[in-house]
């Protein structure tokens, strides 16, 4: 499904440009600008500095802008343009200072003095907000993902700036360079010597994990899920630190506590899988195996937008679901949904659903070669890569799932399969 967005942007395709950059799209620049530093360590200084009207350098996305000649743009009519936007992004034009406040591809129409926004929200569908920079009116739909006021007063976002390993939003990020950091609505940025990650609340998860499908993240291939809590996802590029929940640190084997042998059991289940997992080599069809599965898919409605669904199983007494999570509408013909699947190389679908590895109170996920334990109980979060041909990323599992009158098709990572034999 593509979006009027899109539409709107391949239109003007012939006045494109890639700019470097991920950060506001100005008309006009001023130059005020006020630096506050304080001092919070020892060995580290935040420097917070709000620059007017400043991108944000990190490199991390792509702008894209129409470039017309006003001539030209007269004799052709209004001139379009294009680019990506992420929260706390702030766009200037004239008086008007835009504050943005999802990821969204923005399409942007200018006739006189008259600019028009549009995008595409994953809940709430198509928006518009149409003002007027002379007149300084304008209109648009409530749901529209931004703020305005009319002052021409547009003040970046805070950067800090720590060296070592440095704790941001509840996760330790073990770096061992200069790390900065700056906060956006529903997001942190987090920055390295060449890697960079983010600090997503569910809302701004959701709009990155669907990204391939709806075109409202920059780059969104650059990214991997690597580590999650309660209510807070980070994604990173590659060459990343390792990142880990606050205060999750491991116990030295000198310790007596009775709380050393739970510290350490996520570490038994990671050695496990890290020791045990071979691909599926040779094996084509999924529910081959000693896994006893499911005869039935339990579908989870979400809302009109999209469904989870549950594939349960048993391997010698253990019990587990893989969880996928797809974007497409529920079937919801009947409550029983047969399904059946096939491994297959990852260029046969151009969409790859997220899925989630339930086995007893760990959640497990893959993406690319980095594999994600989470200790739902204790909280505790742990990654590591997969090595070799143990990382099987050139594959996913194609299910096809029916209700007796509809179907439809989702994707699961095959390692997770390979991660119940191992965790045996």
């Amino acid at each position: 499904m593509y979006n009027m967005s899109k539409k709107i942007a391949s239109a003007a395709v012939a006045a494109i440009t890639l700019v470097n950059g991920f950060g506001a799209v100005p008309s006009e620049n001023t130059t005020a600008s006020v630096t506050a530093p304080a001092s919070v360590s020892d060995t580290a200084t935040i420097e917070a500095s709000y620059a007017a009207n400043t991108e944000f350098e990190s490199g991390s996305a792509a702008t894209i802008e129409a470039t017309e000649d006003t001539d030209s743009a007269t004799a052709i009519g209004p001139a379009i343009s294009g680019y990506y936007v992420k929260p706390g992004d702030q766009t200037v034009r004239d008086n008007f200072v835009i504050d943005w406040k999802d990821f969204q591809f923005v399409t942007e129409i200018t006739d006189g003095s008259t600019i028009t926004l549009s995008g595409h929200l994953l809940d709430e569908g198509d928006w518009t907000f149409t003002f007027d920079t002379v007149n300084r009116c304008y209109k648009g739909d409530d749901f529209a993902p931004l703020t305005w006021h009319d002052d021409g007063v547009a003040i970046g976002m805070p950067i800090a700036a720590h060296m070592g390993e440095t704790t941001v939003d509840g996760w330790t990020f073990k770096a061992e360079g200069r790390v900065s950091y700056c906060p956006g609505p529903g997001t942190t940025f987090v920055y390295g010597d060449g890697w960079e990650a983010l600090v997503l609340d569910y809302r701004h998860y959701a709009e990155w994990k669907y990204a391939a499908h709806q075109n409202t993240f920059a780059d969104y291939e650059k990214y991997a899920l690597v580590a999650y809590g309660n209510d807070s996802w980070v994604i990173a590029t590659d060459g990343a630190p390792e990142i880990v929940a606050e205060g999750s640190e491991e116990v030295e084997e000198t310790t007596a506590s009775s709380e050393v042998s739970e510290t350490k059991e996520i570490y038994t289940v990671i050695d496990k899988i890290s020791k045990n997992i071979t691909p599926m080599t040779g094996v084509s069809d999924p529910k081959w195996g000693s896994i006893e599965w499911s005869e039935y898919v339990r579908e989870d409605d979400q809302n009109a937008e999209g469904s989870i669904y549950w594939l349960d199983g048993e391997l010698n007494g253990h019990q587990f679901s893989i969880e996928i999570d797809s974007i497409d509408a529920p079937l919801g013909f009947t409550e029983n949904h047969t399904w059946s699947a096939a491994i297959v190389p990852t260029d046969y679908v151009n969409y790859h659903d997220v899925s989630i590895l339930h086995y007893g109170k760990y959640d497990i996920n893959v993406l690319h070669n980095n594999v994600n334990v989470v200790d739902s109980e204790a909280g505790e979060v742990h990654s590591f890569n997969l090595e070799g041909n143990a990382c099987q990323d050139t594959a996913v599992v194609l299910a096809t799932i029916s209700d007796g009158k509809h179907a439809k098709c989702v994707t699961f990572r095959p390692e997770l399969i390979s991660i119940i034999y191992a965790l045996q």
